[in-house]
């Protein structure tokens, strides 16, 4: 799934001028195949993980989820707010 999401992503970056349409299907392809490595996650770690572990490791799975937003969408800003750092 990791590999559909890239090509997805490359596939947006060659197209000039793309239609809503074309985002709104690229979008919903890489949110699809999101969605599928999530549950593969959920599966993996229901098979793998001790039943009274899981807890915690769900908490720490949806906090570095949100850790990594943070840090990647404060990445994103001083890029885009800085002009020494080009994007």
């Amino acid at each position: 799934m990791q590999g559909l999401i890239a090509v997805a992503l490359v596939f947006l970056s060659y197209v000039e001028d793309s239609g809503l349409a074309t985002l709104v299907v690229v979008g919903l392809v890489i949110a699809f195949a999101a969605a599928m490595m999530d549950l593969a996650l959920d599966a993996l770690a229901a098979t793998s993980v001790p039943a009274e572990a899981r807890a915690v490791a769900g908490g720490l799975k949806v906090g570095a989820l949100s850790l990594g937003s943070m840090v990647g969408g404060g990445v994103f800003v001083a890029m885009r707010t800085r002009p020494e750092l080009k994007i």
